[in-house]
């Protein structure tokens, strides 16, 4: 598998990252640990809580990062919405593990699979735009998203205060 680009960098394969991490694709086995280090965030803020039942109904649109002893370290979401738009949800990295590029890999990973399934749009929600800028997505406008809207946005406690900031990037599958 050669580089591929997407938006204004490119990437080699991921398993090229880091010695000692491996990326790999969610399993029902890592939903609770998936569970686990989302819902500590949302604790404190930083993210919305997700059930064990919403974790394990989507299972297949996670991705994790484990550490050499097999112990997850962070995991991502890339959901797809419809033909041509995802969303990147459910990033978190452990603490310990931040500022070391293991947020990178996943957002990459998350790229990739979009790549591999046609989507040639994702977004973000987030509350922390430097990290997502330096990936190569952009300042959007929630109304560009209305299938997001209303299908999700409109349930959360959140929907009249949201503090999240949209980002997008455009991808070429070609």
């Amino acid at each position: 598998m050669g580089n591929k680009t997407l938006g204004v960098f490119s990437f080699e394969p991921i398993t090229n990252y880091a010695t000692g991490l491996n990326v790999e694709r969610a399993s029902l086995r890592d939903a609770y640990d998936i569970h686990e280090i989302i819902n500590y965030f949302a604790d404190e803020g930083e993210m919305l809580h997700r059930t064990i039942d919403e974790i394990n109904q989507n299972i297949n649109d996670f991705v994790v990062v484990k550490n050499k002893t097999g112990n997850l370290i962070a995991t991502a979401a890339l959901h797809k919405l419809d033909d041509k738009l995802g969303e990147i949800k459910g990033v978190a990295v452990k603490e310990n593990w931040q500022g070391k590029g293991v947020g990178s890999i996943l957002i990459q990973s998350c790229l990739q699979d979009a790549l591999k399934l046609g989507i040639n749009e994702i977004f973000v929600l987030t509350n922390k735009p430097e990290f997502y800028n330096k990936m190569g997505f952009s300042l959007s406008n929630v109304t560009k998203f209305p299938i997001k809207i209303w299908s999700e946005c409109i349930g959360c406690s959140k929907f009249f205060s949201c503090n999240e900031i949209i980002m997008s990037i455009d991808i070429d599958p070609n």
